[in-house]
Order: structure tokens, then C-alpha cells, then sequence
């Protein structure tokens, strides 16, 4: 997070972010995306910033939860079986 709150833009960071999100499974994604929406819609306790390394939620903070939380909701989408199926 403190690489999101100085505005730099590191991709080795950012691959091995994507790397460590697609070996995650459905409950982790699952805590993932409830911290992350905690997070963007200004919810989140002490707790979920601790455990998610947030001092402070900054408008890159929130950039980057909302971001997240878009990107762990599709694998999630499609773990659920589909009902008209």
C-alpha cells in the first residue's frame, strides 16, 4: 500500500500482486473482496486495515480498493454455479 500512496508504479510488484491473487482460493478471494469493499465504501474497521497494511485511506487507497474489489468479484462470479444452468 505504500507504493499505491506515493503514486510509483512498479510492475515486478504489481505481477507478483497477480501472481499471489490467482493462487488464492474461493475464501480467500471471498476475504479479499469484503476487506476491499469495506475499504471503498469507508466501512473498514482497525481490523481490516491492520490485516490489509493500511495506515491511512487516501484517494489511492480508495482508487485501489475499488480496482480490487472489480477484479476478485469476476473469479468469484464464475466459482458460484450458474442457476439457469
Amino acid at each position: 500500500m505504500a507504493l499505491i500512496n506515493s503514486g510509483r508504479f512498479d510492475t515486478a510488484i504489481f505481477e507478483a500482486y497477480n501472481e499471489q491473487l490467482v493462487q488464492l482460493g474461493d475464501e480467500g478471494l471471498k476475504e479479499m473482496y469484503l476487506n476491499f469493499m469495506l475499504i471503498y465504501t469507508g466501512e473498514a474497521e482497525d481490523e481490516v486495515l491492520d490485516r490489509c497494511n493500511i495506515d491511512e485511506v487516501t484517494e489511492a487507497v480508495l482508487g485501489f480498493a475499488e480496482m480490487a474489489t472489480v477484479k476478485v468479484t469476476l473469479p468469484l462470479t464464475l466459482a458460484q454455479p450458474l442457476p439457469f444452468l
